[in-house]
């Protein structure tokens, strides 16, 4: 009894999930917004964790971002080459992350190009003359939802003039 008070006195109020698919042409720029979320880091309300996949060294990180930490400082985990694109890359990451860090609710990003959402072909980066048919990056993990202002979920949704996005209030928090 004692060990699960002393649990749920340690949950925090968010777990913030970044999925980063920067395994491409986006190595850089995942650094630079990793660097940014240092500037903030996690606190004892908001737990910020992310995975990295890199292009430059073929490795994925796990991380839990701290105020002034970073890249270098804030990696707990280091393992071989992943596959982004494999939905059960994805849940075991959200697994791990919703196992090791309890909180009262949860934000999952998925950091990438952002063309996988797309199902016409014509839209995706991924497709182009000469190349494979286009993956659709977390078409299966994930259902194209949208989240009303309400926090309630609503029917699948397509806008053919902008594209898809998920509607919810800002987190009570800096991000």
């Amino acid at each position: 009894m004692e060990k699960a008070q002393s649990v749920t006195s340690n949950k925090a109020k968010w777990t913030v999930m970044v999925y980063m698919a920067g395994d491409n042409n986006l190595d850089g720029a995942a650094l630079r917004d990793i660097a940014e979320m240092a500037k903030v880091g996690s606190t004892k309300d908001v737990n910020v964790l992310v995975q990295l996949d890199r292009i430059e060294d073929k490795l994925t990180r796990r991380f839990r971002i701290t105020k002034g930490g970073g890249f270098k400082k804030d990696c707990i985990e280091s393992f071989g080459d992943t596959n982004t694109g494999d939905p059960q890359i994805l849940y075991d990451f959200v697994r791990w992350a919703v196992d090791n860090y309890p909180a009262d609710r949860h934000c999952l990003i998925l950091w990438n190009h952002g063309s996988g959402w797309w199902e016409e072909e014509e839209k995706s980066r991924a497709a182009g003359p000469g190349r494979q048919k286009a993956r659709h990056l977390f078409r299966h993990a994930l259902p194209q939802q949208r989240f009303d202002a309400g926090g309630g979920l609503s029917r699948p949704w397509r806008d053919r003039q902008a594209r898809p996005r998920c509607h919810a209030p800002p987190p009570p928090f800096p991000l």
